[in-house]
């Protein structure tokens, strides 16, 4: 299923960048942002539970990962990309896109760190 967006509000949606010095939270939301704004295409690879299984993604430059979703409230969720193993944060744009499906999106979300 393809997602849909708007390009002009996404942009102005954008979280502002502070270079090096930013905290995990402004990290969080940055790729909360990317996305729901770069992933173009999410397929469900589990089709036994709507919400939690592994999902594929497609960014918009072609790349393709699989995201497992175990977790809505925390951040145990994986990614094979290497910011999700790389960064400490616990999560990625393909794990927040995911997140951002309306599938998933329905169940009761996380809050916030």
């Amino acid at each position: 299923m393809a997602k849909k967006g708007g390009r002009a509000r996404a942009v102005l949606d954008r979280p502002a960048l502070q270079g090096w010095n930013t905290t995990d939270d402004e990290e969080i939301a940055l790729r909360r942002w990317r996305g729901t704004t770069e992933i173009v295409a999410i397929e469900t690879i589990e089709a036994d539970h709507p919400v939690f299984g592994t999902f594929r993604t497609r960014s918009e430059t072609g790349g393709s990962y699989e995201v497992e979703i175990r977790d809505l409230k925390g951040f145990s969720n994986s990614c094979g990309c290497i910011d999700h193993r790389v960064n400490g944060l616990g999560t990625c744009k393909h794990v927040e896109g995911v997140l951002d499906w309306p599938c998933v999106a329905g169940a009761p979300r996380r809050s916030a760190r």
